[in-house]
């Protein structure tokens, strides 16, 4: 991780802590797609899609976020994307029955 000499954080570092939602969202949409809920899965990826750009925009127009929308913005859609991703699976898991999980 890459800190300034000043002690705050630079914008790889903040973006590299998403890393972790990132990584939920390929593995529930693998999981999705290999038990048949792969509509899911595609409308959450175009959804994503939608917020990597809408989402910079606006936190860009916020004056004192500036710049650091753009980073922000990483981290929050994949937050969200990776938290819609979850919590459909754990939909999907409490109720198709027969399904392997």
């Amino acid at each position: 991780m890459s800190v300034s000499k000043d002690g705050t954080m630079n914008m790889d570092t903040l973006s590299s802590i998403f890393y972790v939602f990132l990584g939920v969202i390929y593995i529930v949409r693998g999981v999705l797609n290999g038990v048949g809920d792969s509509f899911f899965a595609l409308l959450n990826g175009i959804v994503e899609v939608i917020g990597r750009f809408t989402v910079p925009i606006i936190l860009t127009m916020i004056p004192f976020i500036g710049l650091w929308g753009i980073w922000w913005s990483v981290g929050i859609v994949w937050f969200i994307s990776g938290l819609a991703a979850w919590l459909r699976y754990r939909w999907f898991k409490k109720n198709i029955e027969g399904a392997v999980m």
